[in-house]
């Protein structure tokens, strides 16, 4: 089954519909529905981007303490502990790590090292009888995931061997005996799902990131520093697998020395490039074997590590703990074997002679990759184009392309609205026209003459109504206000003379009361006008014009805010812009 639905979720009482987490899921598997965010489990790869990049954390996946704390009680577990622990808890606390593992109830504590030496050994198997096309390791599970679901094309390509974490745990249960149950303890969130593949049913029972960890030691208040340094089960040495979570690790750890200058080998970290590696696929025809890692910088920057250790920290407390572990220079970790050949697959190179002695055992290492339902639905031109026309971008040359969305394009986005995981609102050079469009529907309906002008008193707009008043049409934007009435008031206002004016003016044989006041932020200037023709207007009613005024600008901002409610997201500082102006305005008056 795919895990993916139970592991990862929104909150949806957190969810501000922000559209980061579709800005950044680098394989667009978030969609938006009745305004929340949530995860397409079918196009999921659990890299776990959403999750570390959300704002609010309403991105959370599944806490599995309770399952593993419950299985500790009941049977003998073993856990199976990635080697990136030393690069969260560095040397000290990483020596006290088996004590308190042991304190949790767990029977034994084992390294994952042991597994990566297992599979770095079977790949070596098979890298020697392979052809000379490109092979990609498959120790990273959001890898496998990801050529699974989006480039199936490319599964001849993965090495076909089970995980370290497969590996380890099938390994314990075949030295331990089958009612061993395993717990792996790592950084990554895929790990989770992987354990609940089909092929590899039962051989790891619980997965839990090392965050979930802390979280269970400081619920039984144990801390590391008050355990004793203790080793840990293994039953093999795992060498340079403790390297395992950096980029070239695995490679290192199979004895093929590379510096990055050798065509043939190449090792990557991070989602942008591991994308990149397949999309080339075909034509780099020069790699021989490329080692790909979803998370950029490798295991030590996976979603379950605690950051607060900065990267580099990360990364010299594993190469420096494994160093001194296996008597490794630590300044370049075997720096000799950089000299030799760049593929040496001589046993004694690897350490595997060791592994002869488990030989007898099948661990069933052979992986075997599927592609998933799929999921690069292919639409009609047609059905494209009448999302475009819906978003008004019938013309080629509205799509902008401006990623605001979150998607690359306006051709993705408007697949996106094809498969139900976007809406037509998502597109804020749309939103943001249709909102002019209202705006201006609102402004001409008023039945004020209203009139907007820059700093240079030219007009930008005007109402209906004000042309109705001073028999004009919109062929007068731009020209000066003085061209159709006394600027005087307005050149007041502009100067700063006066924060704002309200007098009764004449014209064409009609009175009108006139305010006149300035947008700052802008730099523009408002005259609104109300005919008074016939009127007595005595101080007490150029005191209730003020007040109508007012009420007039109130009703008008609740209808334009109701009219963008569904795009306030979007133009929150739209809306938030007439607000201050109706804040402005009342204030003037109330000065």
């Amino acid at each position: 089954m795919d895990g993916a639905k139970a592991i990862l979720r929104t909150l949806s009482a957190k969810c501000r519909d922000c559209y980061r987490c579709v800005r950044i899921c680098p394989v667009k598997a978030i969609g938006i529905k009745d305004n929340q965010a949530y995860v397409d489990a079918k196009r999921c790869i659990l890299c776990g981007t959403c999750v570390r990049e959300c704002p609010q954390h309403a991105k959370i996946y599944r806490n599995d303490i309770e399952s593993a704390a419950e299985l500790v009680l009941a049977r003998k577990v073993i856990a199976s502990v990635a080697p990136s622990f030393s690069a969260v808890y560095g040397s000290r606390k990483g020596q006290r790590l088996p004590s308190a593992l042991r304190r949790l109830g767990f029977f034994k504590v084992a390294e994952t090292a042991e597994g990566a030496r297992i599979v770095a050994q079977q790949t070596t198997k098979i890298m020697s009888s392979s052809s000379s096309e490109m092979s990609v390791c498959t120790a990273c599970p959001a890898v496998v995931n990801y050529v699974e679901k989006y480039c199936p094309e490319h599964l001849n390509k993965l090495f076909p061997v089970v995980s370290p974490m497969i590996a380890h745990a099938r390994f314990l249960k075949k030295y331990y005996g089958p009612d061993i149950k395993v717990v792996f303890i790592g950084p990554c969130l895929a790990k989770k799902q992987e354990a609940e593949r089909p092929a590899y049913y039962g051989d790891v029972d619980v997965v839990l990131t090392f965050s979930e960890l802390n979280q269970w030691l400081a619920r039984e208040n144990i801390l590391l520093e008050d355990c004793p340094p203790d080793n840990f089960d293994n039953c093999l040495k795992p060498g340079h697998a403790r390297l395992f979570p950096l980029p070239g690790g695995m490679l290192k750890t199979m004895g093929i020395a590379q510096d990055g200058t050798q065509r043939e080998i190449m090792h990557l970290s991070g989602m942008d490039n591991v994308k990149l590696l397949f999309e080339l696929g075909n034509t780099l025809n020069d790699l021989e074997i490329v080692e790909p890692l979803m998370c950029s910088e490798g295991c030590i920057n996976g979603l379950g590590i605690n950051l607060e250790i900065n990267l580099f920290e990360r990364r010299a407390n594993l190469i420096n703990s494994a160093a001194g572990k296996f008597d490794l220079p630590a300044a370049g970790i075997d720096s000799e074997s950089e000299s030799k050949p760049p593929v040496d697959r001589s046993e004694e190179e690897h350490e595997f002679d060791e592994l002869k002695d488990f030989n007898d055992l099948d661990l069933g290492l052979t992986a075997v990759f599927t592609p998933k339902e799929n999921i690069g639905e292919d639409f009609r031109e047609e059905q494209i184009n009448q999302v475009f026309a819906k978003m008004d971008k019938a013309d080629p040359e509205s799509r902008l392309n401006c990623g605001a969305c979150g998607y690359s394009s306006c051709r993705e986005k408007a697949k996106a609205v094809l498969r139900g995981m976007a809406g037509i609102e998502m597109c804020i050079p749309y939103m943001r026209k249709l909102a002019e469009q209202r705006a201006d529907k609102i402004m001409d309906s008023s039945p004020s003459g209203i009139v907007i002008l820059d700093k240079a008193l030219n007009i930008l707009a005007m109402n209906a109504s004000f042309c109705d008043y001073f028999i004009c049409g919109k062929h007068l934007i731009g020209r000066n206000i003085s061209y159709l009435l006394d600027a005087q008031n307005f050149e007041k206002v502009a100067t700063g003379v006066k924060e704002y004016t309200s007098a009764i003016v004449s014209c064409y044989g009609r009175e009108f009361h006139q305010l006149v006041y300035r947008l700052y932020e802008e730099n523009q200037y408002v005259g609104i006008y109300t005919d008074v023709t016939g009127m007595l207007v005595t101080e007490a009613k150029m005191e209730e014009l003020k007040t109508q005024t007012i009420k007039k600008a109130q009703e008008l901002l609740e209808h334009q805010i109701k009219v963008a409610q569904t795009m306030a997201k979007f133009l929150g500082e739209s809306t938030a812009r007439s607000e201050e102006l109706v804040e402005r305005l009342m204030g003037t008056y109330e000065s």
